[in-house]
C-alpha cells in the first residue's frame, strides 16, 4: 500500500538541443496549441475533438523530435508534455484521453503518450475506516478529501525537469477489489505526452491548487 517507492532504474535517454532549436520548438508547441483551440470551437462531433486533439499533440512530439534531430551538442532528456484532463463524474474523461492516447501512439508508431488516472490516489477502505467519521468517509468517497492528494501531487512533479534514469509508476483503482493497486501505470523515458486525467486538477484548495500553482502540468484540457 505504500507509495514512496515509485521510481525505479530505466536506460537514460538523451536528446542533442541548442537554446536556438528549443525556442523554436517552443514556439511551434505555442502556435500548435493555438491551432487546436480555434479547431476546436469548430468541431461539430466529438470525432472531430479527438482529430483535433490528436493532431495537436502529434505536431508536439514530431516538433521536439525534429529540434533534437537537427541540433548540435547534448544535453539531458527534456521534461515531457503534461496534460490535464479536468471535469465531474462521467463527463468523458477517460474515454478521450484513452482515445487520444492510442491514436496518437498508432499515429506515431510508437508509445510517445501514456495515461495517469487520478482515480488509483483513493484512499483505502482500510484508510477510510481509520478516519474521525468512518460512516462518512465511506458514504462520501471521491470527495475531495477522499484521495491521497499529497501522494498525488509529489508524484505528478516527479515528471517535471530531468527524469535522468528513472521509470516513475502510478497506482490506478481496482473496481472489482473497490480498492487502489500498486504500480500500474509505468512513465518511461520515451513518453513525451503524459495525459492526466481526473475530478480534482483544478480545484482550489490546499495541495491541489499546486498542481497549477507550481506548474506541474502545462495545460489543461
Amino acid at each position: 500500500m505504500a507509495r514512496s517507492g515509485a521510481v525505479g532504474p530505466r536506460r537514460q535517454r538523451r536528446r542533442t538541443c541548442t537554446c536556438g532549436a528549443a525556442t523554436e520548438a517552443q514556439a511551434a508547441a505555442e502556435d500548435a496549441r493555438k491551432r487546436c483551440e480555434e479547431q476546436l470551437l469548430q468541431c461539430s462531433s466529438m470525432g472531430q475533438v479527438y482529430d483535433s486533439l490528436t493532431t495537436r499533440l502529434e505536431e508536439h512530439v514530431l516538433a521536439a523530435n525534429a529540434s533534437a534531430e537537427g541540433a548540435e551538442g547534448t544535453i539531458p532528456e527534456a521534461a515531457p508534455l503534461v496534460v490535464g484532463l479536468c471535469g465531474m463524474p462521467g463527463s468523458g474523461k477517460s474515454s478521450i484521453s484513452s482515445a487520444v492516447c492510442t491514436a496518437v501512439n498508432k499515429k506515431l508508431q510508437y508509445e510517445a503518450a501514456v495515461v495517469v488516472p487520478m482515480d488509483g490516489f483513493h484512499y483505502y477502505r482500510m484508510e477510510l475506516d481509520q478516519m474521525e467519521d468512518p460512516q462518512e468517509a465511506h458514504a462520501r468517497r471521491g470527495a475531495p478529501w477522499t484521495f491521497n492528494a499529497r501522494a498525488f501531487v509529489d508524484r505528478v512533479a516527479l515528471l517535471r525537469g530531468e527524469r535522468c534514469a528513472e521509470v516513475v509508476r502510478f497506482p490506478a483503482f481496482e473496481h472489482a477489489k473497490k480498492d487502489p493497486e500498486e504500480d500500474v501505470v509505468e512513465v518511461l523515458g520515451q513518453h513525451q505526452v503524459i495525459l492526466v486525467e481526473g475530478n480534482y486538477l483544478l480545484l482550489q484548495e490546499p495541495v491541489w491548487e499546486e498542481l497549477r500553482t507550481c506548474h506541474l502540468i502545462d495545460e489543461f484540457w
